[in-house]
């Protein structure tokens, strides 16, 4: 099977659990798929690719990093990025995708309580508002028969 070859030539990773490793670099290909039993270094593998840290780049063609987009879905890109919303029976199985949609969302549903806590209190003070009339008016009907 042929393996494509990737822009980032190398990955050379010296964090956590790869301090202890004398196998700390690796050529990655076009797609990488790693797995492996905890505490192996998946997290510390995507935490550098994502941050750029220890990546040697082919320069082919003229480009350079700044020139591609790494994607790393990781653990952290799910709890960051995706928020599943399955407290709403009107819409199960969708996901909310981007941090900043996420925080959006968050942001609808407190004014959305906001919004019903108010309308509560209006439909409260609209009945105490209805019960004063009421009062006044059998005030006013008692004294008006008391002349």
């Amino acid at each position: 099977m042929k393996k494509y070859k990737s822009v980032i030539e190398k990955v050379v990773v010296a964090d956590a659990t790869f301090k202890k490793s004398t196998a700390n670099s690796f050529e990655p290909t076009w797609i990488n798929y790693f797995y492996g039993n905890n505490g192996t270094g998946k997290t510390t593998i995507a935490r550098a690719i994502k941050s750029l840290s220890g990546l040697t780049w082919s320069g082919k063609g003229g480009k350079s990093e700044s020139d591609y987009v790494i994607r790393v879905f990781s653990r952290e890109f799910i709890t960051d990025e995706l928020k599943f919303i399955d407290d709403d029976p009107m819409m199960p199985g969708v996901i909310t995708l981007g941090g900043e949609f996420i925080d959006a969302q968050e942001q609808v549903a407190a004014k959305t309580l906001e919004q019903e806590k108010l309308a509560a209190q209006i439909d409260a003070e609209k009945i105490e508002l209805e019960q004063s009339r009421t009062s006044q008016s059998k005030k006013k009907k008692s004294f008006e028969d008391g002349l």
